[in-house]
């Protein structure tokens, strides 16, 4: 065969097929901007007591949980609970966390039972480079029938799970005429993700597709905008947001 014409016909495929309207297997990858999920199961020790949290981040950016605390040292004992609750925040800082928590403690101290009762405010500050969450805490203790303490805390915690942030979306999709459907997959790089129905439009005279991604399942209050063009490979536009995230490309 021709060496010219074996070039030709590989070329002469690849430009049809990225002619072709949305159809099919549709897989994106992108690096930024980055998603985060501080979801997960976190521990530290402070002030002789052992601290466990569990984080689940929704897909609207609500945080909720619980944690759990136990004191022992010297004889004395005690044990805390309480729920969690917050928001993700985006702001010109970075990406944070507004938590807050509270619940009781019981225990002994000094050989007296002691009942208190804490509230917890938590300011929490992603860092993309190291993968991990510095944190601002204030407590205030109420015992019982007694006084109330203001402590004060500061530390960081790595994610509880590994991510770098980059993330990719998967469509699956046909083309009728004008009109595109069918489904998409958001997936973090922590292995987590959320399903979408895809519908849109797709114009012929410019190659240009439209598709409105619908959140479902966990991902119901999430949403997307997509606009793909002919002989380009990645998404000329996306807007959307996910766990309280805003997407913007181009930034």
């Amino acid at each position: 065969m021709n060496p010219v014409k074996i070039w030709i016909l590989p070329t002469f495929l690849a430009i049809a097929a990225l002619g072709d309207a949305p159809s099919g297997q549709i897989q994106y990858q992108f690096a930024s901007p980055k998603i985060w999920d501080i979801s997960g199961d976190y521990q530290r020790t402070a002030n002789g007591s052992i601290i466990t949290a569990t984080l689940f981040q929704h897909a609207d950016g609500k945080v909720t949980g619980n944690r759990a605390e136990i004191y022992n040292y010297d004889g004395d004992y005690a044990e805390g609970y309480g729920a969690i609750s917050g928001r993700t925040v985006n702001s010109r800082s970075g990406l944070n966390f507004a938590l807050k928590s509270k619940g009781t403690i019981a225990g002994t101290f000094n050989g007296q039972s002691v009942i208190a009762n804490f509230r917890e405010s938590l300011k929490a500050l992603l860092l993309p480079n190291s993968g991990s969450l510095q944190v601002e805490s204030k407590a205030k203790v109420c015992v019982a029938g007694g006084r109330c303490a203001t402590v004060y805390d500061a530390f960081n915690l790595n994610l509880a799970s590994m991510q770098d942030g980059s993330w990719s979306l998967a469509l699956d999709v046909t083309t009728l005429g004008k009109i595109v459907s069918g489904t998409a997959t958001l997936t973090l790089s922590n292995g987590r993700s959320f399903n979408y129905t895809v519908k849109g439009s797709y114009r012929s005279s410019d190659g240009r597709s439209v598709l409105r991604l619908k959140g479902l399942a966990d991902a119901e209050k999430s949403r997307f905008l997509l606009r793909l063009q002919e002989g380009v490979s990645t998404p000329t536009l996306v807007r959307g947001r996910i766990l309280g995230q805003r997407v913007k490309i181009p930034e």
